[in-house]
């Protein structure tokens, strides 16, 4: 049987919010996957934010935030000032230092 609405118009699933499994779990692996890298100890005295892009299929991508500039980085630097990315801790690598010398 068709429902009808007080306008006389035949209603349609598409009118109706869905709810489907695979959408409910994506948001579940998510939750899961936020917190355990919040909680997860880097063993740095200073607080290590965490921020999210998104990605061409839709899903985000992690980033550390470096503490000192505010960057998003994907590896952080055990420093003297504790953990930085790569351009805050100041040192480069060997391959750029010796560009076009044989190592």
């Amino acid at each position: 049987m068709l429902k009808v609405n007080d306008y006389g118009k035949i209603l349609t699933l598409e009118s109706l919010r869905k709810v489907t499994i695979d959408s409910l779990v994506r948001l579940a692996r998510l939750e899961v996957k936020k917190r355990y890298l919040e909680s997860v100890d880097l063993g740095s005295d200073r607080k290590i934010d965490l921020t999210t892009s998104r990605i061409v299929n839709g899903g985000s991508r992690y980033w550390f935030l470096c503490p000192d500039c505010h960057r998003r980085s994907g590896v952080l630097y055990q420093g003297p000032n504790g953990l930085t990315c790569r351009i805050c801790v100041g040192y480069r690598y060997r391959s750029s230092r010796y560009k076009g010398m044989v190592n």
